[in-house]
């Protein structure tokens, strides 16, 4: 089992010649690390230990709004629908497709303080990894397509970009 720093994987979490705890000296987290041990899987979680509810994740949502004075290319109706299915979708998850998710939605399996969600005129989802950004295709009508798509999307996780 490995340390998860964010980009980096610590097979041995308190050396000081693994990456992220080098750069870690000159902030005084070292320090920290050195003196209290049990902070270390606070600061940097086993990718094991972290458990995904649907809780967690539709507590982090940032929905789509239509507040903006932009101008807006999707239907209040299909922000709705397509909202409504990544909701139903996330309440029926496992934990194991709740992670998936996550790591689709983010680039890896963290929580962060908030998720966002566009619904947009797309064929696929897709996401934003650097914006936290999850893009959603309006065009869905029916659960059964939209379930088909994401679960295909999430899948491609361990074969994605920087895995290969």
């Amino acid at each position: 089992m490995s340390w998860q720093c964010p980009g980096i994987f610590l097979g041995s979490p308190l050396r000081t010649g693994d990456g992220c705890l080098t750069n870690c000296s000159s902030t005084q987290i070292w320090p920290l690390l050195k003196e209290r041990t049990d902070t270390a899987p606070l600061l940097f979680p086993r990718t094991s230990d972290i458990q995904f509810t649907a809780q967690i994740i539709l507590d982090k949502i940032n929905w789509p709004t239509h507040d903006d004075e932009e101008d807006i290319e999707v239907s209040l109706e299909d922000t709705c629908r397509v909202s409504r299915f990544l909701r139903t979708f996330i309440e029926n998850a496992s934990s194991k497709q709740l992670e998936k998710l996550v790591q689709f939605w983010l680039g890896w399996n963290v929580v962060p303080r908030s998720l966002d969600v566009e619904v947009v005129e797309n064929s696929f989802p897709k996401s934003s990894t650097c914006f936290h950004l999850l893009k959603l295709p309006r065009h869905y009508t029916e659960y059964s397509s939209f379930k088909t798509d994401i679960i295909a999307a999430i899948s491609t996780v361990d074969t994605g970009f920087g895995m290969i």
